[in-house]
């Protein structure tokens, strides 16, 4: 279960948002997670966000760049620094599109969405370099190297207001094809405003 916060700004700015997550396993490995909802209409036209994501197997530091290429269509990359069990770390990117559905209402005064992505990046082992230098007398890459990638296919439904609040709420499922296995995702969130953008916080699993 990952536990995540978010602020996007309405201009590109630079900032920095802090997240808290546990998980054994994240919904998007080296990326950050979706908070935001399905309402394209509440995008901005060009937005910048930030997160560091604790806890579980996997931490991430990154951030993400929005651009609205059209009224229904978002698209992002996304650059960040990965650790595994504080043994393997290494750089990691992504890129993405979300796509608003505005003719599909699973639920009465919902918008859905669906979004595809994809992250990859090279994980090292740390110190591995001069252990497998000092044992063979060589450096291979297949010892000290883990390349990675996953691409994910979600759907993303959400509502503008939860409940008498001022915070919208959103939810998301799909597909995850990692390099050896396929895994199911879920999760979901709440958006609120800020005088200079937004946050969000949110579980994954």
């Amino acid at each position: 279960m990952k536990f995540t916060l978010r602020m996007k700004c309405t201009k590109v700015l630079a900032f920095l948002l802090l997240g808290i997550m546990a998980s054994p396993s994240h919904a998007e490995l080296f990326g950050l997670g979706n908070g935001r909802t399905a309402n394209m209409d509440n995008m901005a036209n060009m937005s910048v966000e930030g997160g560091v994501n604790f806890g579980g197997d996997i931490n991430v530091f990154g951030g993400r760049f929005n651009y609205k290429l059209s009224p229904d269509m978002v698209l992002y990359g996304d650059l960040g620094q990965a650790s595994y069990f504080d043994d393997l770390k290494g750089f990691v990117y992504g890129f993405g599109v979300y796509y608003q559905l505005r003719n599909v209402q699973l639920l009465e005064n919902t918008d859905f969405a669906v979004k595809g992505s994809y992250h990859g990046g090279t994980l090292e082992v740390s110190g591995c370099d001069d252990a497998v230098d000092d044992f063979f007398g060589f450096f291979s890459d297949a010892f000290c190297e883990y390349d990675a990638s996953e691409i994910a296919i979600e759907g993303l439904i959400s509502g503008d207001q939860l409940g008498d609040s001022n915070m919208a709420w959103y939810g998301s499922a799909g597909m995850h094809i990692l390099e050896n296995s396929n895994e199911i995702g879920f999760g979901g969130g709440v958006v609120g405003d800020l005088a200079f953008g937004n946050w969000y916080a949110g579980a994954e699993f």
